[in-house]
């Protein structure tokens, strides 16, 4: 696997995010997040960070090697995420015998020692809460986007600066790019097909909205600079294609 993949970083909402390979030997992922990190430390600087270790089990000098590279470069570790079976492989290392969970009493949330190894329906709880369709995250990131930066978020992105090429934009809801879009930009990327793009310049390497793709033109010469005096753009899908047209402050109907 090329070092590029073994390490994400995204921009969340409550600071940044960073996934980590979770097969990938730790020599090899502490290279990936240095190379990262060099590439643009400036941009994560003094953030709070999240690591996001999947399924993989972290011994504690793992964790210290990793703690002490971010703090390298002024980082601060705010929280782990993994998943649940990742902490039983811990548990079971420290004690040296299997663990089992306790379920919780769907009715008062309190542990119930009676009901241990007892498989719940799958009906029992709602396995998430229902969004009302008012409440997505935005995500404001207050820097340009730089080549091999990736961003993601699971409701909209506003980039306050340029997407570079190279550069890769992800979004479930819409993506607004306060600057030239000239990078990789997806929105809608869970399928929402009243998703939109927007940018002061639409100068994409390819934009994709839900499932639709775009292309630019095969004769484009991607060193142009943009028009002095561009408008807006927004680009939405019409029927089966995408559309791009001046931005004139009204999105799309229908």
């Amino acid at each position: 696997m090329q070092q590029q993949n073994l390490i994400k970083i995204r921009a969340t909402q409550d600071g940044v995010s960073i996934v980590c390979d979770a097969q990938a030997p730790l020599i090899d992922l502490l290279s990936a997040l240095n190379t990262r990190l060099q590439a643009h430390a400036q941009f994560y600087k003094n953030a709070d960070l999240k690591l996001n270790l999947g399924s993989r089990v972290l011994q504690p000098e793992e964790l210290i090697s990793i703690r002490s590279m971010l703090e390298a470069f002024q980082l601060r570790l705010s929280s782990i995420i993994c998943e649940e079976q990742a902490l039983f492989g811990r548990f079971e290392q420290e004690y040296g015998c299997p663990v089992e969970v306790i379920p919780s009493d769907p009715v008062n949330g309190r542990p119930s020692a009676e009901r241990a190894g007892v498989r719940e329906p799958s009906s029992a709880m709602p396995s998430s809460p229902q969004s009302d369709g008012g409440s997505e995250e935005t995500v404001i990131v207050r820097q340009p986007c730089r080549s091999d930066m990736s961003l993601s978020s699971s409701g909209n992105i506003v980039i306050l600066g340029n997407v570079n090429p190279g550069a890769e934009v992800n979004a479930d809801g819409d993506v607004i790019v306060m600057g030239v879009l000239r990078g990789n930009a997806h929105a809608g990327a869970a399928g929402n097909t009243s998703a939109v793009i927007i940018a002061l310049t639409l100068d994409p390497n390819r934009i994709r909205i839900a499932d639709r793709l775009a292309l630019p033109p095969e004769d484009k010469d991607l060193g142009d600079p943009p028009p002095s005096d561009s408008s807006p753009e927004i680009a939405y899908i019409e029927g089966s294609q995408i559309i791009i047209e001046p931005y004139t402050g009204r999105f799309p109907v229908g």
